[in-house]
């Protein structure tokens, strides 16, 4: 199979979960939006949808299909970042959860990482930090995709892609993964907030 061909299949995996979810999204949308009372929680899991879209179309694009853009890959890596953390700012603001830093110091929203965010998160659903009785896989995925969006943007010494000889951490094969566990991860969080 040559590198078209294949890369063709790995979005058309990733665009066939989309559509496969994007009912079951949106339907769990509407009903969080239905129990949300301030307008600015509902802005951000607006901001955190379109996003999350913005990616999806942006991976569809034919130029992206033809050839791989490591410019892109690093730009899609960093919103997938934003999709989780505007989704968890919005919990955040919602239920006003008090954020402070390891010193019991308060912080605002924009300076609380994904991954405390998604601790807070935890908390608050579970009642308690540690993990419950069965597997999640958001809080695995926000590590994964904060350490890869760090990786592209801060990382000067780069590893040649095997794939497309480029100096990246990632590729379209890799992006699709990402996407296609980021819609799971989506999901799961929307229906653990809706209770």
């Amino acid at each position: 199979m040559d590198s078209y061909a294949s890369r063709t299949a790995m979005l058309f995996a990733a665009d066939n979960v989309w559509e496969e979810s994007l009912e079951t999204m949106t339907g769990l949308l509407e009903r969080l939006y239905s129990i949300i009372r301030i307008r600015q929680a509902g802005e951000k899991v607006h901001d955190s949808f379109e996003t999350l879209t913005s990616i999806h179309e942006a991976m569809r694009d034919e130029k992206y299909t033809r050839k791989e853009d490591h410019i892109l890959f690093k730009d899609l890596a960093i919103k997938l970042e934003d999709v989780f953390k505007h989704l968890l700012q919005a919990y955040a603001i919602e239920y006003s959860l008090v954020l402070t830093d390891r010193y019991g110091n308060r912080i605002g929203l924009s300076d609380a990482t994904v991954d405390y965010l998604s601790m807070c998160f935890v908390t608050s659903v579970y009642g308690r930090p540690s993990p419950p009785p069965y597997p999640r896989v958001y809080p695995a995925i926000t590590l994964l995709i904060r350490f890869l969006r760090n990786s592209e943007e801060h990382e000067t010494n780069k590893p040649v892609d095997h794939i497309t000889g480029k100096h990246s951490f990632g590729n379209v094969y890799t992006l699709c993964s990402l996407f296609i566990v980021t819609i799971y991860a989506y999901k799961e969080i929307l229906e653990k907030w809706i209770g």
